[in-house]
């Protein structure tokens, strides 16, 4: 019987390329949402505390609201990754911040890698917030910016004012890459 291939979760769990390797507790390499190959990659920020603690991603308050969002547009199949892997803070258990570009390019194989392995052509990608979207959109000319979720919980979640704007857009968004992918056959 031959050896077990190791997981891409399992080959990053070392890896020490940039300093957010000195507080994290665990890495967090994606989650994947259905099946792979998924069809829709969404990319965000950063792991959060909830995140670290549990090594997947978006699975604090933003994952949940962000899995209520999949669940309205009908995605059945997504990787979503971050821009980098572990938390960005300055100490244990310190303050969120946000990713530092030499942190995401330290960072920038693991994440390639996953969306290689999980979603190697997704049907559509979505920036979640700025920052992905400013580290990722030279890569992704066609993905759809949306707010990050974090921004939505802090003006009330799905009450949030902005919220059903995302949910049309993120549909819209989903039916044109839909033909745009009809058409090529």
């Amino acid at each position: 019987m031959g050896k077990r291939k190791r997981t891409h979760a399992e080959d990053v769990h070392g890896c020490r390329r940039c300093a957010l390797a000195l507080y994290r507790r665990n890495v967090v390499p994606y989650r994947l949402v259905g099946e792979a190959p998924a069809r829709v990659l969404l990319i965000g920020e950063a792991p959060g505390r909830s995140e670290d603690l549990k090594g997947l991603a978006f699975v604090g308050p933003s994952g949940r609201l962000l899995d209520t969002i999949l669940r309205e547009v009908n995605v059945e199949s997504a990787l979503i990754v971050n821009c980098v892997m572990c938390r960005p803070c300055d100490e244990h258990g310190g303050s969120n911040r946000e990713p530092t570009a030499d942190e995401v390019l330290a960072c920038r194989v693991n994440v390639d890698t996953a969306i290689r392995t999980y979603a190697p052509r997704p049907d559509g990608v979505v920036f979640l917030g700025k920052v992905a979207e400013r580290y990722w959109r030279k890569e992704y000319p066609q993905g759809l910016a949306l707010a990050h979720p974090a921004y939505l919980l802090r003006g009330g979640g799905v009450a949030h004012p902005a919220y059903m704007g995302q949910i049309r857009d993120f549909e819209s968004y989903l039916a044109h890459v839909a033909r745009v992918s009809s058409d090529a056959l």
